[in-house]
C-alpha cells in the first residue's frame, strides 16, 4: 500500500533534501569574543547552501580567519560532490608486478 503525503509534509520533508546549490560565505563580520576568551581579534561568520545556514566564531587577523573560512567551504564542497582532494592516484606500472612476470625494470 503506498501511502501519499499532505501538502504541509512534502514542504516539511523538502527542507532536508540536500541543496544542488554551493556552500558559500554569505556573512563574515568582527566580533566579542566569547566570554572567558582573550579580547583578541575575533570573527563571526555564516557559510550558507540554500536555506540551510550554519554560524562560527574564529580567533585570528582578518586574513586568516578568511583564508580559513574559504578553506572550510572548499572541503564541505568537495565533499558535496563526492571529490576530495586528499588522494592523488598516480596510474602507471608496478615494479613487484613486472619483477614478478619477469620484465626488467629500467
Amino acid at each position: 500500500m503506498l501511502a501519499t503525503m499532505s501538502r504541509s509534509e512534502a514542504e516539511t520533508a523538502s527542507r532536508f533534501v540536500c541543496s544542488n546549490e554551493p556552500f558559500r560565505i554569505v556573512e563574515f563580520a568582527k566580533a566579542d569574543p566569547p566570554s572567558g576568551q582573550p579580547d583578541t581579534e575575533w570573527y563571526r561568520y555564516v557559510i550558507s547552501q540554500g536555506r540551510a545556514a550554519m554560524a562560527g566564531i574564529r580567533q585570528g587577523s582578518r586574513e586568516s580567519v578568511i583564508a580559513a573560512v574559504e578553506d572550510i567551504v572548499n572541503r564541505m564542497n568537495e565533499r558535496r560532490l563526492g571529490r576530495s582532494g586528499r588522494v592523488h592516484l598516480k596510474m602507471g606500472s608496478n615494479p613487484r608486478t613486472e619483477q614478478a612476470s619477469g620484465a626488467k625494470s629500467g
